[in-house]
């Protein structure tokens, strides 16, 4: 499994090499569209409590819908282009993102249904550090939260990506579950594989570097991310969708090799 891992992400890396300037105008879009948002949100943190900051608050408010509904549909596009360079078809920016709007619907319910499934061990972790218990059981509620939320992720988290790559056929979380059940064992290196890659912009740059502020709000590790990402999310992307495919196509033998057992039986 791990030669299989190694593959796909010298796989994911090649096809960013050779497809990055199809890909550079969508990733920039992504990049520049996530950037304002957080240099919006960190320029209202930066103000003064009184009645110009509670109206950009409510500007927020409708800024946020327009960025989860935005950067949702340039997701859903990245991965449609993705899906069709790997699979050697003709790749057009302007025809995916046309496409992803009647795809956002599957794709956003997918998330929201996957967000409230984690919300149940975050809500347990976070009060299990707060009841009024001994050490040792402090403990033991914390680890059956974190077990929750990863047996969460093995299971579904595939699904946002099916009701992209697979949304005519629905149930994206039962197919999510299959494919986890017959691939245990991709899918915890994968999974382990793409979390560590988001770590990366995520508390690296924090990390190491001590940030400059632009404008008196504008912190400069926050540019660093957005540059990491601009390699690191597709790479991730890539690599997810190569291991869906290769899940699938373990799924299906599995599923026709029992088909043909269970003819032979007959």
């Amino acid at each position: 499994m791990f030669r299989t891992i190694i593959y796909f992400i010298q796989k994911s890396v090649d096809l960013l090499k050779e497809n990055y300037r199809l890909l550079l105008p969508i990733i920039g879009a992504y990049s520049i569209i996530l950037f304002a948002f957080q240099a919006f949100q960190a320029y209202i943190t930066a103000q003064e409590e009184g009645a110009f900051k509670v109206g950009l608050g409510l500007l927020d408010l409708a800024l946020i819908v327009a960025f989860v509904y935005y950067s949702s549909r340039v997701n859903i596009t990245i991965l449609l282009m993705i899906n069709k360079i790997i699979n050697k078809q003709e790749v057009s920016a302007i025809e995916e993102y046309n496409e992803s709007k009647s795809i956002f619907r599957a794709y956003f319910g997918a998330v929201l249904t996957l967000v409230a499934y984690l919300l149940i061990p975050i809500i347990a972790f976070i009060i299990a550090t707060v009841i009024p218990v001994n050490a040792e059981m402090k403990m033991f509620f914390m680890t059956v939260a974190v077990v929750i939320g990863i047996y969460i992720m093995l299971n579904y988290s595939m699904s946002t990506t099916i009701s992209v790559l697979m949304h005519n056929e629905g149930r994206y979380f039962e197919r999510s579950k299959k494919l986890f059940n017959s691939n245990k064992v991709l899918m915890i290196l994968s999974l382990v594989f793409t979390s560590l890659l988001m770590a990366i912009p995520a508390f690296i740059p924090d990390l190491l570097l001590d940030g400059i502020m632009f404008f008196g709000f504008i912190n400069s590790n926050l540019i660093v991310v957005g540059i990491l990402n601009m390699v690191i999310m597709p790479i991730s992307v890539i690599f997810t969708v190569y291991i869906l495919w290769h899940m699938v196509e373990n799924y299906n033998h599995l599923y026709d090799s029992q088909e043909k057992l269970n003819d032979n039986k007959e």
